[in-house]
């Protein structure tokens, strides 16, 4: 490596460190839903749950009410941060957040016992979630430079899916040292989740800075670029085929068969590390694209993901579907596993870079909310599926998630939305103003 490149690595660096810190109240939140997305369609071990086995025989109602209310309560969380954006800054916005998903975990601490509290806990944070994710995906827009778009993005994906991995993590190792007797699973998840919330909240109090006033000017002063507006209803509708196809690469029906397949093979006795497995190679492969996707062709990277995960998405369906009573498992877990990796690759990660790069600023909220409503709503809709005992509609769910992915793929062949990439922070006037207010860049 030249001094040369040392430099600019360097520089990079230490831009990309300055962005994070600013961003740390955000990435709390992504961090916290990340637990709560794993606790609801990522755990094939609910009976294990003291709430599950107290609530027998009517537990399954009860599940299912513990899962899709969280997805429900990001809806009206979508609305509210839409409002609180026109009115407070985005520190108050996330300290709001914080809070809910702070008064979320408590109750999972001292009330883990009464399935009414784990419902309030749920609904709180999903609506922590939903005033969360619009501010910080608004927040990336306006502070980072375009070379820094995809990495920022990335990181929150790559965040969302630790979450998922340290909710496994927990759940497995308090089931596979025989403490769920002793040890509520919820206590633990309760625990973990206000230790990393309040030490979030204080380092927000040092490390934030609010978006650069003259760099949200000069977007607004853009927005009538008729360009602009006639390309913002395409941005959308590939965002919100984005989104669902992401659906159909983590969902309810497909995690639990994926789960339930590879444990036949890979489980060690009692250790049934499955859930560790599995979301450590979507974390690990989230990790590896962040350092990647701004050095990526944007289009091919997205070609090259979704027809993978097609691909392996369909040998795994396949495979299930249609095999002989389950005769061959270790197909479906190596299409599985596959999957987990392509999709990893970039289907939600393209899905939130087009909507900070291609949205216009006035716009912007109201899109991400849209998109991330139709998101929501396929969730429920397989979550649904799974809870309806009836193989021939779970068949016909299953069978849609390839055509929709492979819909997504042709789309993405036939055209792509380009992404708005002024570089406003890097023009001479905009960066000498940006220096009189002393905002760092």
């Amino acid at each position: 490596m030249t001094e040369e490149s040392f430099k600019r690595f360097f520089l990079y660096c230490r831009k990309l460190g300055s962005k994070i810190s600013s961003l740390i109240g955000g990435i709390i939140i992504i961090l916290f839903s990340g637990q709560h997305l794993a606790y609801g369609i990522f755990d094939h071990r609910v009976i294990n749950h003291k709430w599950y086995r107290d609530l027998l025989p009517q537990a399954t109602q009860w599940h299912f009410k513990v899962v899709v209310v969280w997805f429900l309560a990001i809806i009206p969380g979508l609305l509210v941060g839409i409002r609180l954006l026109k009115t407070f800054s985005k520190f108050s916005i996330y300290l709001i957040s914080l809070s809910l998903a702070l008064a979320s975990s408590i109750l999972f601490i001292f009330l883990s016992d009464n399935i009414q509290c784990i419902l309030m806990a749920r609904l709180l944070a999903g609506l922590s979630f939903g005033v969360g994710y619009i501010v910080i995906l608004i927040h990336v827009a306006e502070i980072a430079e375009n070379e820094l778009h995809g990495t920022l993005v990335s990181l929150i994906h790559m965040i969302t899916f630790f979450g998922v991995f340290l909710s496994s993590t927990l759940n497995t190792s308090s089931i596979n040292i025989h403490m769920c007797e002793n040890v509520d699973f919820n206590r633990i998840f309760g625990f973990i989740s206000t230790c990393y919330i309040i030490v979030g909240m204080i380092l927000m109090y040092f490390l934030h800075k609010e978006s650069p006033v003259i760099l949200s000017q000069c977007q607004r002063e853009q927005e009538n670029d008729e360009t602009n507006k006639q390309s913002n209803f395409l941005s959308i509708f590939y965002i919100i085929v984005l989104r669902i196809a992401h659906v159909c690469t983590f969902n309810m029906p497909l995690n639990i068969i994926l789960l339930l397949t590879t444990n036949r093979i890979i489980s060690i006795v009692d250790a049934d590390l499955t859930e560790m497995l599995l979301s450590f190679v979507r974390y690990f492969m989230s990790l590896f694209i962040m350092g990647l996707i701004d050095l990526w062709r944007r289009q091919f990277a997205l070609i090259s993901t979704a027809m993978s995960a097609f691909l392996m998405l369909s040998i795994s369906l396949l495979t299930y579907l249609y095999g002989i009573d389950y005769t061959h498992p270790s197909y479906i877990v190596a299409a599985g596993f596959l999957l987990q990796i392509f999709a990893s690759m970039g289907v939600k990660i393209h899905a939130d870079i087009l909507s900070v790069e291609c949205l216009n600023n006035n716009q912007k909220p109201f899109a991400i909310a849209q998109s991330f409503f139709m998101e929501n709503v396929v969730h429920i809709l397989f979550v649904v599926t799974y809870f309806h005992d009836n193989m021939r509609i779970i068949k016909f769910a299953l069978g849609s998630m390839t055509v929709i992915l492979a819909l997504t793929f042709g789309m993405i062949i036939l055209g792509y939305p380009s992404s708005n990439r002024r570089k406003l922070n890097n023009t001479k006037e905009i960066r000498e103003k940006m220096i009189i207010q002393n905002y760092e860049i």
